[in-house]
C-alpha cells in the first residue's frame, strides 16, 4: 500500500480518496468495536469485526472495498 514509500519503497505512490475512506472506515469500526462492548445491541461487536476482516482480505488480495460492499449488498 502507499505506506510502503514512507519506509523506503523508491516508487512514489500517492494515496488516493479510497485509500483515505478505507483508513478512516476502518478507525471508526475500531472505535466504535470499543463502545460496541458497553452497548446493549445484540452482534453489534461481531458484526464490526465481521466488517473489519472483510477490509483486511480486501487489503491483502488488493480488491476494492467498494466491490466487496456492493456484492455484499446483492446477497442482502
Amino acid at each position: 500500500m502507499w505506506i510502503q514509500n514512507l519506509f523506503g519503497n523508491s516508487q512514489s505512490v500517492v494515496p488516493t480518496k479510497t485509500d483515505y475512506t478505507v483508513a478512516t472506515v476502518k478507525e471508526v469500526l475500531t472505535l466504535s468495536q470499543s463502545a460496541a462492548g458497553v452497548m446493549p445491541v445484540p452482534f453489534l461487536q461481531e458484526a464490526i469485526e465481521v466488517a473489519l476482516k472483510i477490509i483486511q482480505v480486501c487489503e491483502v488480495r488488493r480488491i476494492p472495498p467498494v466491490r466487496v460492499a456492493r456484492q455484499l449488498m446483492k446477497m442482502i
